[in-house]
C-alpha cells in the first residue's frame, strides 16, 4: 500500500518511522531542501544556527521514553540552563525544575536519523491534490504528477494544510484556522565578553526569547569561529506583536534591531561592554508557534488529529496536540496507533 507523507519535520519523520515496519510503501515529500521542519539548523560558512525550536521538554511518558532512546543514541542531550526573566528591561533569575533537551549535534538530527533509510523527495512542493476512485493524486505547481497513493498524511502547519485541501471543502473545513503566530528569528555571531550568567531569557516584550547558542551542548565556539573573532552566538526570537508590525521588513533592519536589543540588555543589566557584530542570519517563520487563542480552544478538545480511514487520509502536526516538539511527536504516535488498529 502506497502512502504519502507531506512534510519532513519531526511529525513526518516519526510517522514514517512508525509505519515503515508495517509494510507501507512510504514516500515523504518536503518542499524545502532539508529535513527537520521547524526543528531547523541552518548551516552557514561561519557556523550552524538553531533558527527554529530552541529546546524541548518531555512530559508525556511516551515522549519521555522516546527521548531516553534518542539520548542513548547520541541524538539528544540535556541542556543545563539557568533561565532568566526580563521585565521592564531588568533581568531576574527564574529558576525552575524543567528538564530541557536539545538535539545533537543539530536540532534536525532526530528527523535526519529517523528518515535515514526512507524515500524522501526534497524541494517538492505539492500545490494540488485530488481524490479519485479511492486514490490520492499529488501534483506540483506545474500540474506535474508527483504520484498516486492509497493513503495521504499531511504533517504541515494547519494553515498550509487548509490550503493543500482547498479543493476538497468537506475536508478543509475540519482544519482549524488562525492557528499560528509568525516570528522573526535572528542568529547573531558577536565579538565581546559577556557575563556567562546570560544563558537564556524569557520575555513578553519586544523579544520573546534569547538563547546563548554557544552555551548549548555540542554548540561550543569552534577554533574556526575563534579565528573569525566570534566569541558568542545568540539566538533571538522576536515577539509575535513585533513580527506582525515588521512583516516584509529588510533582513538588515531586523538584524540591527536584534543587535541593539542585545546590547541594551547587556548595558541595562551590567553584563559587559557592547558586543560587535561579526555575522548574522535572519529567518521569517510565517507559522512559528500556536496563538494563545488557539491554545485556549485546544485545551477543551485535547486533540485536533484528523483521521479518516474510509477516504484514507490524516491531518496531523504539533498544532494538533497543543504545539511544542512533544506535540509533534504525540500527533504522529496517535496517528500511527490508529493506523495499526486498521490491521
Amino acid at each position: 500500500m502506497k502512502l504519502a507523507i507531506v512534510g519532513a519535520g519531526l511529525t513526518g519523520a516519526v510517522i514514517a518511522d512508525e509505519l515503515s515496519s508495517k509494510g507501507y510503501d512510504i514516500t515523504v515529500i518536503e518542499k524545502s531542501r532539508g529535513r527537520g521542519g521547524r526543528m531547523n539548523t541552518k548551516r552557514l560558512s561561519w557556523g550552524n544556527c538553531d533558527m527554529g525550536a530552541q529546546y524541548f521538554t518531555a512530559r508525556d511518558p511516551r515522549f519521555v521514553s522516546a527521548v531516553e532512546k534518542w539520548e542513548m543514541k547520541g541524538l539528544v542531550s540535556p541542556w543545563t540552563l539557568e533561565p532568566q526573566l526580563l521585565r521592564e528591561k531588568t533581568l531576574a533569575t527564574s529558576p525552575d525544575a524543567e528538564l530541557r533537551y536539545v538535539a545533537t549535534p543539530e536540532m534536525n538530527s532526530i528527523a535526519k536519523q529517523l528518515l535515514k533509510d526512507k524515500k524522501v523527495e526534497l524541494n517538492t512542493k505539492i500545490n494540488h491534490i485530488t481524490f479519485d476512485d479511492g486514490k490520492w493524486l499529488l501534483w506540483r505547481d506545474n500540474m506535474e504528477l508527483v504520484g498516486v497513493f492509497d493513503w495521504l498524511i499531511s504533517t504541515i502547519p494547519a494553515e498550509q494544510a487548509r490550503e493543500l485541501f482547498n479543493d476538497l471543502p468537506d475536508i478543509s473545513k475540519q482544519i482549524p484556522t488562525d492557528v499560528h503566530d509568525p516570528c522573526w528569528a535572528v542568529t547573531l555571531a558577536t565579538k565581546g565578553s559577556v557575563d556567562p550568567v546570560l544563558q537564556g531569557v524569557f520575555s513578553k516584550e519586544k523579544v520573546s526569547w534569547l538563547a546563548k547558542q554557544s552555551h548549548k551542548p555540542a554548540r561550543e565556539i569552534t577554533a574556526n569561529q575563534k579565528s573569525q573573532q566570534i566569541e558568542d552566538i545568540w539566538n533571538i526570537h522576536f515577539s509575535a506583536e513585533f513580527t506582525k508590525q515588521h512583516i516584509g521588513e529588510n533582513a538588515n533592519v531586523i538584524t540591527q534591531e536584534a543587535l541593539n536589543w542585545l546590547n541594551e540588555l547587556i548595558a541595562n543589566n551590567n553584563l559587559g561592554e557592547p558586543v560587535t557584530l561579526i555575522d548574522s542570519y535572519v529567518h521569517y517563520w510565517r507559522y512559528a508557534r500556536p496563538t494563545e487563542s488557539y491554545l485556549e480552544k485546544y485545551k477543551a478538545d485535547n486533540s485536533n488529529v484528523i483521521f479518516n480511514d474510509k477516504e484514507q487520509f490524516a491531518i496531523i502536526g504539533d498544532w494538533a496536540k497543543g504545539g511544542r516538539v512533544e506535540g509533534a511527536y504525540l500527533s504522529a504516535i496517535e496517528c500511527a496507533e490508529k493506523m495499526h488498529n486498521l490491521d
